[in-house]
């Protein structure tokens, strides 16, 4: 046979050869893509943080300093969440704001349905002027440990900065 007059084409053997690499890279490749991910979560994490710093300063330099004090008979989750959200929200602050995107119900940290419940759980200081300000103890810390790893939650500090370390929050 002639090979000027063969058809031109690929065989069915190069065809599932070219779909076996392409298979294997995208099986190779997806641990990269889970990383990035949660590495983006984290990125939206502590901007949510950085916000809820830029609500608080707000919040304590319209009441001279004076922490937010949170009502003696609130003890739920739930309804002390909710009070921070409706304090804060004057000063920008909103539900999304205090959810990380690693808390969502997909990944069955909160239930579909469920009320909402803050991703950082929110210092109590006292009512004296400043008292937020004299220990460099966290504003806020995430609630749960949604980033992966031995470092620990997020962690927000009087002066903005956020840090991932220890903490004695728990599941």
């Amino acid at each position: 046979m002639n090979r000027a007059h063969s058809k031109k084409g690929f065989t069915l053997v190069e065809l599932l050869m070219v779909l076996v690499i392409i298979s294997i890279l995208a099986v190779l490749a997806m641990p990269v893509f889970t990383s990035l991910n949660a590495h983006a979560q984290n990125v939206v994490c502590l901007g949510n943080l950085r916000g809820l710093h830029t609500s608080l300063t707000a919040c304590l330099i319209d009441h001279d300093s004076v922490w937010p004090q949170i009502p003696d008979t609130m003890t739920d989750d739930v309804a002390i969440s909710k009070w921070w959200k409706e304090t804060l929200t004057p000063y920008g602050m909103t539900e999304r704001y205090l959810t990380c995107p690693a808390d969502l119900p997909k990944n069955d940290k909160r239930k579909p349905g469920h009320p909402f419940e803050s991703s950082y759980v929110i210092t109590n200081f006292d009512e004296l002027p400043n008292r937020a300000f004299l220990w460099k103890q966290p504003w806020a810390i995430e609630r749960w440990e949604n980033h992966g790893g031995s470092k620990g939650p997020n962690m927000l500090y009087p002066d903005g900065s956020v840090q991932r370390g220890v903490s004695m929050l728990t599941r």
